[in-house]
């Protein structure tokens, strides 16, 4: 390997940590508005937090098609592609007076943010080798993290200023910089990877969805592990700003210090766990470790009243745990040949939509007819299935490939 082969993309790196920031903040930033866009809408809670799933579902086809596309039509079209819808989406949200107005756009921004996660993981994973693979990933996963760092509690803050359909608009107006940011990152001299090579004659034209749906026991349990993951960090994320609403009659104003200590925890577990993926052979175990310990965390976050302090602290230990494993599975999702690469990334994304939708459709009903400490054991018994399956997915894991 050259020098430059070895050399981090750095200014990709930074680009695709602030998009992947705005992107994930366009849809989390509703989490601590969910009663006022209730009654704004004339909506159940149960009904509002769906809007969740909505995105997820939008997310979930898009990262799939926009990932399967970018290995053919190459990664920079697609991803511009992504940020117009997002942009129309959220602009779309923000002017609907309406449920029905917003759940539309909802589905037209989430399908943009799909088509931006689905690809900017293989636009990454192009650029490194094996080795950096945990670090490079964990830049996108640090823009998510700051977006409940930063931007959950600062989007709160500005809610007692602007109501949320402003906040809305700052994020539409704010990701238009961040599409410039990447398109300037991936146009750069050097930046770019060749385009994929054209598939051979005899390959059909959907050739990277047939072999997906051959993935081998091994990446089909570490993908259904990743399902388990998101379960547990998107309860987490979605409805630990209600949960502090209600038991402890915390405001939108009081919100912001306890949001932001949360989202601290899950910015620190990425930057141990990006460590951990690349320096620690056993990234399942890794991941399984992971798990258990979200188990166990969820019963005290959701299950157990230890007064403000306590339920802050605890919030901090489920998100900081819960972020350790996630690194290792993307660098092991990362391995794969650069042909279906983003095929692949893009049906994990895919499939952790999946723990999106069971998280804000399960989690708004339990809350409403038996209050938040409904969520402890559910949520412990989806991380431990996680951890089962990480484990399972350990012992059929293939040879790290040859340097």
């Amino acid at each position: 390997m050259t020098a430059a082969e070895g050399r981090l993309p750095w200014f990709l790196m930074v680009a695709a940590c602030w998009a992947t920031f705005l992107v994930t903040g366009s849809g989390m930033i509703r989490s601590p508005f969910l009663l006022e866009m209730a009654r704004d809408l004339d909506a159940s809670l149960a009904a509002t937090a769906n809007l969740f799933s909505l995105t997820a579902l939008a997310w979930g086809i898009a990262s799939l098609c926009a990932g399967a596309a970018s290995d053919r039509l190459g990664r920079l079209p697609l991803l511009l592609f992504a940020h117009a819808l997002l942009i129309g989406g959220i602009v779309g949200i923000a002017l609907s007076a309406s449920y029905a107005g917003v759940a539309a756009w909802t589905i037209v921004a989430g399908a943009g943010g799909g088509g931006h996660m689905g690809v900017i993981f293989a636009a990454l994973s192009d650029r490194v080798r094996d080795g950096q693979r945990g670090r490079a990933m964990g830049w996108v996963i640090t823009g998510q993290s700051l977006a409940f760092v930063a931007g959950l509690p600062v989007a709160t803050w500005m809610g007692t200023l602007m109501d949320w359909r402003g906040v809305m608009l700052w994020v539409a107006g704010s990701d238009l910089v961040a599409a410039a940011a990447l398109w300037r990152a991936l146009r750069r001299p050097g930046a770019s990877a060749p385009p994929p090579a054209p598939p051979r004659p005899h390959a059909a034209p959907s050739g990277a969805m047939p072999r997906l749906a051959r993935l081998g026991p091994h990446l089909t349990r570490l993908l259904a592990a990743g399902v388990a993951e998101r379960v547990c960090f998107g309860v987490v994320a979605v409805y630990f700003a209600t949960l502090l609403q209600l038991r402890h009659g915390l405001d939108l104003g009081a919100l912001t210090l306890p949001l932001g200590l949360m989202a601290a925890g899950n910015l620190v577990g990425n930057w141990i766990g990006a460590w951990i993926a690349d320096n620690v052979p056993d990234r399942e175990r890794s991941f399984a470790l992971s798990s258990l310990g979200t188990a166990v965390l969820a019963v005290a976050v959701f299950g157990w009243d230890p007064g403000l302090a306590g339920s802050v602290a605890a919030g901090f230990l489920y998100a900081l745990v819960n972020a350790i494993g996630r690194p290792a599975l993307m660098a092991v999702l990362g391995q794969a040949p650069a042909e279906t690469r983003g095929a692949l990334l893009g049906f994990n994304i895919t499939c952790a939509s999946v723990g999106w939708i069971t998280a804000a459709a399960v989690g708004g009903v339990l809350i409403e007819a038996y209050g938040p400490g409904s969520l402890a054991l559910p949520t412990a018994a989806i991380a431990l299935l996680g951890a089962w399956l990480a484990t399972r997915a350990r012992r059929l894991a293939p040879p790290p490939p040859s340097a």
